[in-house]
């Protein structure tokens, strides 16, 4: 039923507003789902599980429903995202249905957080609401005349020429120095004073 609502959506033309509308509309669906708890239906399947591992054999059918209320209660304000694997855990660890709860409440998922799941929601509730906020005009393309970048390009190519041929100096008429001078400018000022 869901693919034959998505073929629907699929066939129908739209412009990339309308598309990103419905993106924006589809991730905050699901994110509210995966902060909100999972349904009750799926919570209890997921805590008998748990239990049916760790069942002690003097436990009867009504201890088992009790446990399962409790336990119901109080896993409520687990976020979805992460009950699934949270119950997962807690079957690899506990020995004992006193066990399951304790575990399930310490899970921390390693890469989601609730604070980003709730940071991801805000932004894309915020960029739902301002989809239809009125724009900034769009800056007209035809704003730079052409003439006039191309004569600032030529000033400046002008201006960087004569400081390059006024940077550069005639050392065409300098003298080479001679022994005695180069000998003078090689000696180490220390060693001057030591022969003599």
């Amino acid at each position: 039923m869901a693919s034959a609502a998505q073929d629907r959506l699929a066939a129908q033309p739209s412009t990339p507003r309308e598309s990103l509308r419905r993106n924006l509309q589809a991730e905050v669906t699901d994110l509210t789902a995966k902060l909100g708890p999972p349904p009750q239906a799926h919570a209890l399947g997921e805590l008998t599980r748990c239990l049916v591992l760790t069942v002690p054999s003097g436990m009867n059918a009504e201890d088992r429903k009790a446990w399962l209320r409790v336990a119901l209660a109080e896993v409520r304000d687990i976020p979805a995202y992460m009950f699934d694997e949270a119950c997962a855990a807690a079957r690899k660890v506990a020995d004992h249905p006193a066990k399951i709860i304790p575990e399930i409440c310490k899970y921390r998922h390693p890469f989601l957080s609730k604070g980003m799941l709730e940071g991801r929601l805000s932004a894309a509730r915020a960029q739902l609401e301002n989809l239809d906020a009125p724009r900034l005009a769009s800056a007209d393309p035809d704003i730079v005349d052409v003439g006039e970048v191309s004569a600032l390009v030529s000033e400046m190519q002008g201006n960087l020429g004569r400081r390059t041929s006024a940077a550069k100096r005639d050392y065409a008429n300098l003298r080479m120095p001679t022994d005695q001078e180069l000998a003078e400018l090689a000696k180490i000022p220390g060693e001057a004073n030591a022969q003599e």
